[in-house]
């Protein structure tokens, strides 16, 4: 995860709250409509979002985008954004959590589940700002912010299965261990279903962009082979092995193409506590040649996430 901002290190914050504001305004669709409504992130900016902030008690605000507060951060205008709500928009230039839409009780327009900052009152602060994802309905095309789930500090946020399933960061509680936290979701807001700590046995992803990408030049030793696996054991062996191991794995292999993934646990490390890598080759001529390698990582807690991810850790 980028950084937030330089006086925000440290997070806290666990308790849920639930707000209702509004009243409902009669959706004008029918049955016959091919495409549920969404609610855009100017629609999200302008609704106005009752919140009972852990350790803060009550605030009503608008939320400023990612980039006003950017701004107003950056100018040292802390009045500016003090004690606001913050949207992160699904951007790449902010934290990419995406805002998730679905039409939760069947009316044809998408109910939105948003990411949402609460910024602390003071600059220094530091340990008094949180993070939510807020329920808000799309009554007609009006956005009307029901309910609110309040977390430390929130990695991820996927839906699969028709459940929301989020990654947040350990506390004292969890031996400082990385959560995945399960919910449905309905027009009432989130309900946990379940919560567990991370796993580092998970499949290797096959899109490239879940991957730090690295220089081709760092695998120069193994640019051209007849036997790819070999070569790149060979490459890593000699030096100090992991204390919980290393294992190899053939990801996929067919005549024109071979993919090869390999794990390290437990680094000597102060940052970076496991990394694996993805190193795909391609058929040219009677080798094999390296055309891509990808990396993630899971952080030392405190340094960053835990569970894999493709940002270095701090």
């Amino acid at each position: 995860m980028k950084s937030f901002y330089p006086y925000l290190a440290g997070i806290t914050g666990t308790v849920a709250g639930l707000s209702l504001i509004a009243a409902s305004i009669v959706p004008t669709t029918t049955a016959a409509d091919p495409i549920a409504l969404q609610l855009s992130v100017a629609d999200l900016h302008q609704a106005e979002y009752r919140l009972e902030v852990p350790g803060r008690g009550s605030i009503v605000a608008s939320p400023l985008s990612w980039a006003v507060f950017r701004v107003a951060a950056s100018t040292s205008n802390w009045d500016a954004v003090a004690g606001e709500v913050v949207l992160i928009e699904a951007t790449e230039d902010a934290f990419d959590l995406p805002i998730v839409h679905r039409d939760l009780n069947g009316d044809q327009f998408e109910e939105a589940l948003v990411p949402l900052w609460a910024v602390p009152q003071r600059v220094n602060s530091a340990e008094d700002y949180t993070m939510a994802l807020a329920t808000v309905l799309n009554e007609g095309g009006n956005p009307v912010h029901v309910a609110t789930e309040w977390f430390g500090r929130l990695y991820e946020v996927t839906e699969r299965d028709d459940q929301i399933i989020v990654y947040v960061e350990g506390s004292p509680e969890d031996d400082y261990q990385e959560q995945v936290l399960t919910y449905t979701w309905s027009t009432s807001g989130l309900e946990q279903v379940s919560q567990a700590p991370f796993s580092l046995e998970v499949p290797f992803p096959e899109g490239r962009d879940r991957y730090w990408v690295s220089d081709l030049d760092r695998w120069e030793s193994v640019h051209s082979t007849a036997e790819p696996l070999a070569a790149l054991q060979a490459m890593f062996s000699g030096g100090e092995e992991p204390r919980r191991g290393t294992d190899w794995v053939v990801l996929t292999k067919t005549e024109d193409q071979l993919v090869v993934g390999h794990t390290r646990r437990g680094l000597r490390d102060d940052s970076v506590s496991a990394i694996r890598y993805r190193f795909e080759f391609v058929v040219d001529g009677a080798q094999w040649r390296l055309d891509w390698v990808g990396q993630q990582f899971s952080c030392v807690w405190g340094r960053g996430r835990q569970s894999w991810h493709n940002q270095l850790c701090s």
